[in-house]
């Protein structure tokens, strides 16, 4: 009877992710789109197009992304430096490997791998692609939810694990050519456009090439000797370097290149000549989406950051910079007149962040070129830079526009790939219900147990408010979303209601235990001080967890 509303809270969670899977629940599959440019899962030379079986032991016929990440999220954070083992199925094989887990560039006490979630060949039916980006040009309503069955004359194989990843790798290896793109529409007629490179949008200067923060194991630069802390300067004899102009020279490479690189600090380094071949490693991932502003050319296994030094300054610049000048501060000029033509929604927020942009390192060099790219040509900027020789601060207002560089992106939106996973009798539907309310529940009590051993943030606890605001999300994912949320929730409280606290189940059933092992009740006068304490220290909690999640907030 004391347990009875732990045992409710267990039964409803099952019966809550049982009827989730008589809907159907749709999931993301834990299939490599991608390996993040740099990070861990890059270097031990992870590739792209494959399936997780098993992640640190957990096994699953159809796990799920969010399983896998939930997995290398409670295995970096219970230790920082043991690897995690994963096997991976591509179409030539199983694969096993050790991976290392990383801080992840937004949040320094989670830890990731860098493996991208798949992204299927289908457009959307809504946003087919970014504004202003050549893609938008091209595409037409009449392409909404079309699918991708060839590219330049290569037909693409619906049956491979992740269709896409050779479209990809040619996308993101080919920036500076047209590429010819056949869609099948949804009503079974053909369209053939042709998708013409992006050029990039800049305020007058380019970014500096910074230090190779990271190198592919067994990769053609580690083989030929380049070391993590040496400075690319030039390629073939060229030194007008820049570094996103350097990764579209190097994944266009088709020979052999000879980089020369500089080793050691200012006061005592050597300049080094090496000749790099480059090989077959998949590019499905945009170079310069690295995490923490890494920038990596795969077929060299060569990764590197960017300075917020100036390498080159644009005759059309109207500027007073100059190559070596560090860009600060940029702040955008007019932002409550672009809010009109963008509307609400993510190009909202970055307008705010526009509006005071800061340059502490590299990753806001990245972030900063991807959003300018979506400014309208013409747009305002106020910016900031500061002198190297005598530290003078530097400022002038520019205009946004085209250059002759050419971006990776081009703005073409395709759907995330996902598979429905239902089940076909009542007894199956009980089955999976079972398996995803215990795996709640193991979430919980390994969460409880991080949190006792101090391996769990103030800033990953959630409480009142964002449960609200989560439930909210889910339920606008729709039905099954919020049933398999309402499953994590019934499990938290099961969970919360067997502690023992005074006040709550666990508690009365300490009290029972001890009256079983004394042979008679415990003082009442005790267990009414006991019981009370119980209550102040929920009270206390619900403090703290209502004032985190405002904190949070803000």
């Amino acid at each position: 009877i004391i347990s009875a509303g732990v045992v409710m809270n267990v039964i409803t969670g099952i019966l809550f992710a049982a009827v989730a899977y008589g809907y159907g629940v749709n999931y993301q599959p834990a299939i490599i789109g991608g390996v993040t440019p740099g990070g861990p899962a890059w270097e031990t030379g992870v590739e792209p197009g494959g399936e997780v079986l098993a992640v640190n032991g957990f096994q699953d016929s159809s796990l799920h992304f969010r399983e896998m990440s939930n997995e290398i999220l409670k295995a970096g954070m219970k230790s920082a430096t043991k690897a995690i083992p994963i096997e991976i199925k591509y179409q030539s094989g199983v694969r096993k490997y050790d991976l290392s887990t990383a801080p992840h560039p937004l949040d320094k006490d989670a830890r990731m791998v860098g493996i991208g979630p798949p992204i299927s060949i289908q457009l959307g039916n809504e946003q087919l692609a970014i504004i202003g980006s050549v893609a938008e040009t091209v595409l037409s309503e009449k392409d909404a939810g079309a699918i991708l069955v060839a590219y330049d004359g290569n037909a693409i194989d619906p049956k491979a694990i992740v269709p896409g990843t050779p479209f990809f790798d040619y996308l993101y290896t080919h920036p500076s050519k047209t590429i010819e793109l056949e869609f099948k529409r949804s009503d079974n007629s053909t369209s053939k456009v042709d998708l013409p490179p992006q050029k990039a949008k800049t305020l007058g200067f380019r970014f500096g090439v910074g230090e190779v923060t990271a190198l592919m194991k067994e990769g053609p630069a580690a083989e030929a000797g380049i070391l993590v802390g040496d400075v690319i300067t030039s390629v073939d004899g060229d030194e007008n370097l820049d570094a996103y102009g350097l990764a579209t020279t190097l994944v266009e490479a088709k020979t052999p290149v000879t980089l020369t690189v500089r080793r050691g600090d200012k006061d005592a380094n050597e300049t080094i000549e090496i000749e790099l071949s480059a090989n077959k490693t998949l590019q499905t991932m945009i170079p310069t989406d690295g995490a923490g502003g890494v920038i990596a050319v795969n077929c060299f296994g060569l990764a590197y950051k960017s300075t917020t030094e100036i390498a080159s300054v644009s005759n059309e610049s109207k500027g007073p910079f100059a190559k070596g000048d560090k860009i600060k501060k940029v702040h955008l000029v007019g932002k409550d007149e672009l809010a009109k033509n963008f509307g609400s929604g993510l190009y909202e927020n970055l307008l705010e962040r526009m509006e005071n942009w800061d340059f502490a390192n590299s990753s806001d060099v990245n972030d900063f070129l991807d959003v300018l790219q979506v400014m309208p040509t013409g747009t305002e900027f106020v910016v900031f830079a500061e002198r190297s020789s005598d530290k003078k601060v530097l400022e002038a207002k520019l205009k946004v526009f085209t250059d002759d560089c050419v971006c990776f992106e081009r703005g073409i939106r395709f759907l995330a790939a996902e598979r429905t996973q239902t089940a076909q009798s009542f007894g199956e539907a009980l089955s999976l219900g079972w398996r995803e309310g215990k795996r709640r529940l193991g979430d919980v009590v390994s969460f409880l147990g991080m949190a006792v051993k101090g391996q769990v943030k103030r800033k990953h606890v959630g409480g009142p408010i964002q449960i609200v605001r989560i439930a909210g999300m889910e339920a606008e994912r729709g039905i099954s979303p919020q049933l398999l949320f309402l499953t994590l929730l019934s499990m938290n409280l099961a969970i919360l209601n067997f502690l023992p606290i005074p006040a709550l189940d666990g508690g009365h059933m300490v009290f029972l235990i001890a009256e079983a092992i004394r042979g008679k009740r415990l003082n009442e006068e005790l267990e009414m001080r006991l019981t009370l304490a119980g209550v102040l220290a929920l009270l206390a909690l619900m403090a703290f967890v209502f004032l985190n999640d405002i904190i949070n907030i803000i």
